[in-house]
Order: structure tokens, then C-alpha cells, then sequence
């Protein structure tokens, strides 16, 4: 509801949290005891670790994954609706919630992607990652050349196409399109 409090807020304290906890691994690194951390995370107090120590390291991990997650959500389901904007995927992944003004479409979208792609690997291809991989790769090469065009798109859409840009944009996709060509056949 408050996004320029709410985010300028989000943007303030990551860096000062991540930071916190760079430092410490620094510092352990540094003086020799990266293998206890490691250790700490792997082995819990069996490596000899204290409890507090084990504690530490599996919130600070716990947290870098959630962090991580949430922006790559936030990254993707705004890609998403930029391209839903200037229609290289569906124009109703470009819809934002009445009141909120959020993109619930996209953001729903790439929540069952990651989802279904999560499910799919656990239950389908644990045992034979390179396929898994290999879509995976596909996927985002695709999602990297729709950007590219979207971008083409978007400038074209405010007027500031330049010659340079639109030579760009279409080198990156046709780079894309060659790539995906070759990912595929391989």
C-alpha cells in the first residue's frame, strides 16, 4: 500500500543484513575458521560446533535463500509483466491488481513456474538432471530473447529507438533465437 516507504525500507536494511552477515563469513574466512562455519551448516554440533554457532549459520543461510527467492519473484514477475505490457508473452500477464496495484497475474504465473518446475524436478528428474537442466537453460534463453525484443518493444512505444539500440536489440535476439536453435537440436 505504501510502496516508497515499504520498499525504500526493504532496500535500506537487505544490504545492512547482508552485509552483517558477509562480514562474519569474512572474518572467518580470514582467521582460519571457514571450515567450522561449513562445518556448523553440514554437521550441525556433531562437527563440534557451539549450538548458538549452528544457529547462527543455519538462520543466516535460511535467510539468504528466502531473500534470494523473494527476488528473483520480484525480478521475474516484473519481466514478466513488462513483456505482458508489450505483448511478446500474454498481454494479461500486464494486469495489476484494481487495488494494489501489483502485478498479480505475473506474479502468479512465475509462482507456478517455479512451483510445477520445483515439483517436476524432485518427482521426475532428481535421477536425470541434464534433461531438467537442459529446459531449464532453453527456458531462459527464451526469457532472455522475449526480453530483448520487449525491450525493442518498449523503446520503439516512448520514442527512443536509436539506431544503436534497435541494432542491439535485434542482435541479442537473433543471438537468442540462434542459441535456442542450437540448445535444442543438441
Amino acid at each position: 500500500r505504501r510502496p516508497l516507504i515499504t520498499v525504500t525500507r526493504a532496500v535500506l536494511v537487505t544490504p545492512i543484513l547482508c552485509g552483517t552477515v558477509f562480514v562474519f563469513a569474512g572474518w572467518a574466512a580470514l582467521t582460519g575458521h571457514a571450515d567450522v562455519v561449513v562445518a556448523a551448516y553440514f554437521e550441525g554440533t556433531a562437527s563440534g560446533a557451539s549450538t548458538a554457532m549452528v544457529v547462527a549459520v543455519k538462520v543466516g543461510v535460511t535467510f539468504s535463500w528466502f531473500a534470494s527467492a523473494l527476488g528473483w519473484a520480484q525480478a521475474g514477475s516484473r519481466l514478466l509483466l513488462a513483456m505482458g505490457i508489450e505483448g511478446t508473452v500474454p498481454r494479461r500477464l500486464s494486469r495489476v491488481h484494481p487495488r494494489f496495484r501489483t502485478p498479480y497475474v505475473a506474479v502468479i504465473a512465475f509462482t507456478l513456474a517455479v512451483v510445477i518446475g520445483a515439483w517436476a524436478y524432485v518427482l521426475i528428474f532428481l535421477d536425470e538432471s541434464v534433461v531438467f537442466d537442459g529446459f531449464v537453460e532453453v527456458a531462459v534463453v527464451g526469457a532472455y530473447t522475449l526480453l530483448a525484443v520487449s525491450c525493442l518493444r518498449f523503446l520503439r512505444r516512448i520514442g527512443e529507438d536509436a539506431r544503436t539500440t534497435t541494432v542491439v536489440a535485434v542482435g541479442i535476439a537473433c543471438v537468442g533465437i540462434g542459441l535456442l536453435g542450437y540448445l535444442t537440436l543438441d
